[in-house]
């Protein structure tokens, strides 16, 4: 566990299937459980979610034998991620669901709170917003009941992100107050790393009305700090907000800049996807933006460029052996 964490994980995962696979999970069924569980965990990290689903699987299965609801809920909550992941979305409502039924009793659990801050996140991207914030205030009672000021911060500015989409400036404003004041007695610098990200994202929504530059650099900078992390992947959204903050001041020329690099990230995690239903997941995320640039191309009478970039879409994030992914794409291009 300790190896996964820091970032060794293909010598974590060596060791972890040596326990899944030569321990006896008839006498020692949260043992083994645990072995599986951390392993779902890296093969979720590298997209592997055939074997990350077959791994929550059985964990879920050995926790329930062992009388581990906890950790069963978990399991759980990482098959409802793995199935929203590759689009199955009634399974993963179906999972969230039951995972949270499992997690119920545990009232200051740090686990309920990461599944209430999950299935909220999903919820308002799936356009249920005002669900979202229902779901996100009862994660903020399970973070204030842990004591835990990263877990405070945390769901506080969550539910800042969400309190935005739906209107409700003033009430985000004062959750991201709580939030900083939380921070401030957080001593490892890595994990106030993390937070000030965070409270970046849930600032930077106000103002592009307002102060879009200001908006924009605050997004530049949560952009950077996961690029220093190597995880371009937790980039994208920053990237693509930032490019619509410099839009929305008028910085055409760097706001398409964004736009491509939001397409570059895009492409690279194509590479490391194997299965289809996630390659279906990664065109739909793509489509808005290679539309947004092919749309200010256009605008700026670069029709060429703005063909070409159709053409970038048809070619490298259309799906393999999809009709229906190059139908839609050659459509796009027509209307264009």
């Amino acid at each position: 566990g300790t190896l996964y964490h820091s970032g060794r994980s293909p010598e974590a995962e060596a060791i972890l299937r040596d326990v899944a696979d030569n321990a006896d999970p008839v006498r020692a069924p949260a043992l083994v459980g645990s072995a599986r569980q951390l392993l779902a965990m890296v093969s979720l990290r590298g997209d592997r979610y055939d074997t990350m689903l077959e791994q929550a699987r059985l964990g879920s299965e050995l926790f329930a034998r062992a009388g581990e609801r906890e950790n069963d809920g978990v399991m759980l909550d990482a098959l409802s991620t793995a199935r929203f992941s590759l689009r199955e979305v009634d399974e993963g409502y179906l999972l969230a669901h039951r995972a949270l039924d499992r997690l119920r009793p545990y009232r200051s659990s740090y686990r309920l709170h990461n599944q209430l801050s999950h299935t909220a996140r999903t919820a308002g991207a799936d356009g249920f917003a005002r669900a979202a914030v229902r779901v996100q205030d009862e994660g903020v009672r399970v973070a204030e009941r842990t004591g835990n000021p990263v877990y405070v911060a945390e769901a506080r500015l969550a539910r800042a992100r969400l309190l935005a989409a739906v209107g409700a400036l003033p009430r985000a404003a004062a959750d991201v107050a709580v939030a900083k004041e939380a921070m401030g007695t957080i001593a490892d610098p890595k994990v106030r790393g993390w937070m000030v990200a965070q409270r970046q994202l849930a600032e930077a929504p106000p103002l592009l009305g307002s102060q879009p530059l200001r908006a924009a650099e605050a997004l530049d900078s949560v952009a950077k700090y996961f690029y220093d992390m190597h995880a371009p992947r937790l980039a994208f959204p920053a990237v693509v907000a930032g490019a619509q903050a410099r839009l929305a001041a008028g910085d055409v020329e760097r706001g398409t800049a964004r736009l491509e690099e939001a397409l570059g990230i895009l492409e690279q995690r194509r590479d490391s996807i194997r299965m289809e239903p996630r390659r279906a997941a990664v065109f739909e995320a793509a489509r808005e933006v290679v539309d947004r640039v092919a749309m200010l191309k256009l605008a700026a009478g670069r029709t060429a460029e703005a063909l070409a970039y159709l053409d970038r879409g048809r070619a490298s994030l259309a799906l393999v052996g999809s009709r229906m992914g190059r139908a839609t794409l050659d459509m796009r291009s027509k209307r264009a």
